[in-house]
């Protein structure tokens, strides 16, 4: 049995709806794997998990059209591409 750890962080809850997302795939199309999931920034240090997480709320509060700019220039940089992510997840 292959084992798969999915690493994410709890900022407004996007990055834990994706790693779900992609161990339920995972799940479903590859019984030989056990996935599990881990919030990586809580695991690593709480305190920084606190202070990245309160921030990256206030940010998308009070400003969000800064973090729709940030995300735009991110998405344009950094394309998910689903047909990698296949070959990535087939070897």
């Amino acid at each position: 049995m292959k084992k798969i750890l999915i690493l994410y962080a709890k900022y407004g809850g996007g990055h834990l709806a994706a790693a779900n997302s992609i161990s339920k795939y995972i799940e479903n199309n590859y019984k030989d794997a056990e996935v599990r999931t881990l919030d990586f920034v809580e695991y690593f240090n709480k305190f920084i998990n606190n202070v990245t997480t309160g921030a990256y709320k206030k940010m998308a509060k009070n400003a969000p059209r800064f973090m729709e700019k940030v995300l735009l220039w991110f998405y344009k940089r950094f394309p998910f591409r689903s047909q990698q992510f296949r070959k990535y997840i087939n070897g």
